[in-house]
């Protein structure tokens, strides 16, 4: 799945950095900050832990821009982030036009907020 959505990516002119592990890709962001554009970050329902990866980036740059892509429903999310989502969602299953319109809105917001800042 994570190849076939990197496809997506470079197909539309983005050039993403695909790692497997969460650590790799706290790694990764931390090394090239500056160059990301946004985050996706799936989050399975075997590992509760993978919400700590979006804490650890923001603790890394408070601005981070992420997109989280999972199976849970919104109650299930809701429940854990006590009804507040910090983040967009993409809900599987989904198109990859939904993927990629979603991830343009996230890194436009990027842009949006550098020119009013």
């Amino acid at each position: 799945m994570q190849e076939a959505l990197g496809d997506i990516l470079d197909s539309v002119g983005l050039h993403p950095i695909l790692t497997g592990e969460a650590q790799t890709g706290i790694d990764e962001f931390r090394a090239q900050q500056n160059e990301i554009q946004a985050v996706v970050l799936d989050v399975g329902l075997t590992n509760s832990d993978d919400f700590s990866v979006v804490d650890k980036l923001t603790l890394i740059n408070p601005s981070v821009r992420v997109l989280v892509s999972t199976s849970y429903n919104e109650r299930e999310l809701s429940r854990r982030f006590t009804g507040n989502i910090p983040f967009p969602v993409l809900y599987k299953p989904y198109s990859a036009q939904a993927f990629v319109s979603t991830l343009l809105h996230v890194i436009d917001n990027v842009h949006q907020s550098d020119k009013t800042a």
